[in-house]
């Protein structure tokens, strides 16, 4: 059995450090457990200039690192990964696709 790397705490801070960068661009709900999987959290959000364009961060453990998952109306996914909860330059990179997406 492998034991996960990182704990739900890690994907609330991702999410949290998420929510402050993205503030300006978008409203963000509360952080949730996700369905019944109570190790991966995730979070509404709407644009700020659209509040019809909606979607949903969801962070969770893959293969040793932490997922992001945007998932938004379309049907498409946008998938990040990072290396942890500290990790700037993945932030950064989630944090772009937003500031590309929603100006």
């Amino acid at each position: 059995m492998v034991m996960n790397s990182f704990s739900p705490a890690d994907f609330e801070i991702v999410l949290n450090t998420l929510e402050n960068q993205l503030g300006s661009l978008v409203e963000c709900d509360t952080v949730r457990s996700i369905g019944g999987n109570l190790n991966t959290r995730g979070m509404s959000f709407k644009d700020r200039a659209n509040p019809h364009k909606v979607g949903t961060l969801i962070v969770g453990e893959d293969k040793g690192s932490i997922a992001v998952d945007i998932s938004i109306l379309d049907d498409a996914v946008r998938s990040f990964t990072i290396k942890d909860s500290s990790d700037e330059d993945g932030i950064k990179n989630i944090v772009g696709w937003f500031q590309q997406n929603y100006t």
